[in-house]
């Protein structure tokens, strides 16, 4: 069942959280499904965005660069996420594991 709520992931390379929902048209207004390339009789948009933490500003937050966002089938949008290791964690929703960076 989509989800209108934001479901974080934390990878090696950071974490992302993802925001799907119908557009309520189907593939003959947005094209075929970006993922499997077929039909889709009800198309979803799919937000991704990434934290980052710059320790010199004081400043978290969350972007889309380097992101994408995606139309298509609800199921091949959730299986084309990128894989997480492991449940985020406190420490990587905070920035204990990649402060240092700015993401």
């Amino acid at each position: 069942m989509p989800e209108n709520n934001w479901e974080q992931v934390a990878t090696p390379e950071g974490v992302y959280r993802y925001r799907i929902r119908s557009t309520g048209d189907s593939s003959r207004k947005y094209g075929n499904c970006e993922i499997c390339d077929q039909h889709a009789s009800e198309m979803f948009i799919q937000v991704e965005e990434r934290q980052y933490f710059n320790l010199g500003k004081s400043e978290q937050g969350w972007t889309q660069y380097k992101c994408k966002t995606s139309f298509g089938h609800y199921d091949c949008l959730v299986n084309g996420r990128r894989k997480g290791d492991a449940p985020a964690t406190i420490g990587d929703l905070s920035g204990g594991n990649n402060a240092n960076e700015y993401q």
